[in-house]
């Protein structure tokens, strides 16, 4: 398996594989969840250095493109989570804490 090579990609690998035996599939999964979240990390950092609107195609101000992207790549990223079906354990759920830092808006905008 390919290790993602961001600081959150890698820690929620080492998470979830310390606490579950993962075969083949979900092991995949994982791995491409790892690394959309350490994808959606740049995106996040490009958004927060940009404005949130751009001009349209007439002048008016348009959402920023790269909030879509986020917006998209976060409900992607739940997706693959939730694919995998890890059973529920008496600890807090390792994905409680990301999908609610997910779940909220970007920036000033509305998600």
């Amino acid at each position: 398996m390919t290790k993602p090579t961001k600081t959150r990609g890698i820690a929620l690998l080492a998470r979830v594989t310390g606490a579950y035996a993962l075969d083949a599939t979900e092991s995949e999964i994982l791995t491409e969840a790892c690394r959309l979240l350490d994808h959606l990390d740049r995106v996040q950092e490009a958004v927060l250095a940009e404005p949130l609107t751009s001009p349209g195609s007439t002048g008016q101000p348009t959402a920023a493109p790269l909030l879509a992207e986020l917006r998209a790549g976060r409900r992607q990223l739940l997706e693959m989570l939730a694919a995998l079906r890890l059973p529920a354990t008496e600890e807090p759920d390792p994905f409680d804490a990301l999908a609610e830092s997910l779940s909220r808006p970007t920036g000033g905008g509305s998600s």
